[in-house]
């Protein structure tokens, strides 16, 4: 399907209807990354979506795990509580302990789920800073792009490596964006489309 048309089929889809088999098959159509926030957004909404974070999160495979940490951050940005603190707390615990040798995109998206609970568990947001400078750096690969980032910032630190591979300070980056988030002064769209609730529903038990 054309990414475009994709897009568009994330954006028009009714979450109420989604199954699990559906959120399979959506899966399967391909990692473009530039979809990770539709998709994980669209389950994060969905009756869904506890089962899927959990099984996708949980998967050996890149793909499943970068979605299932995007799920993880969606629910926490549109209901805080729909994660309790302490399975938010088990998260960082096996963040810190497998992010380093996770697959590539898998690295960036757990990345995304500490500082989710950094900014909206804020009885977790010391344990999230601390993670991340046990953590140090971690490096994600974004492929072949002409795409590029400040090189200098103060809530990171990146080396190019030729032409699209970067480090980047956990301990830094999240400590910033955590910190960003937190007190609502946004440097960009991205982070206040990041920060603001949406409509989501109830909280589903963790086991």
């Amino acid at each position: 399907m054309h990414a475009k048309a994709r897009v568009l089929a994330l954006q028009v889809a009714d979450p109420e209807r989604l199954t699990r088999a559906d959120a399979d098959r959506l899966l399967k159509d391909g990692p473009a990354h530039f979809l990770h926030c539709y998709l994980s957004g669209l389950l994060a909404r969905s009756p869904i979506a506890e089962e899927t974070m959990r099984s996708w999160m949980k998967s050996a495979d890149e793909f499943p795990r970068e979605m299932g940490c995007g799920i993880l951050g969606a629910r926490l940005k549109n209901h805080p509580g729909a994660i309790s603190d302490a399975d938010a707390e088990k998260v960082l615990t096996t963040i810190e302990k497998e992010i380093q040798r996770s697959p590539n995109w898998a690295r960036y998206a757990m990345n995304g789920a500490l500082i989710s609970i950094g900014v909206f568990k804020p009885t977790l947001r010391k344990r999230a800073i601390e993670a991340a400078k046990r953590i140090g750096k971690v490096e994600v690969d974004h492929g072949e792009t002409k795409a590029r980032r400040p090189t200098r910032s103060p809530t990171s630190r990146r080396r190019r490596s030729g032409s699209a591979a970067r480090d980047f300070d956990v301990t830094r980056w999240t400590a910033g964006q955590i910190e960003t988030l937190r007190r609502g002064t946004f440097p960009s769209p991205l982070h206040r489309r990041f920060a603001e609730p949406a409509e989501a529903p109830p909280p589903g038990p963790m086991p």
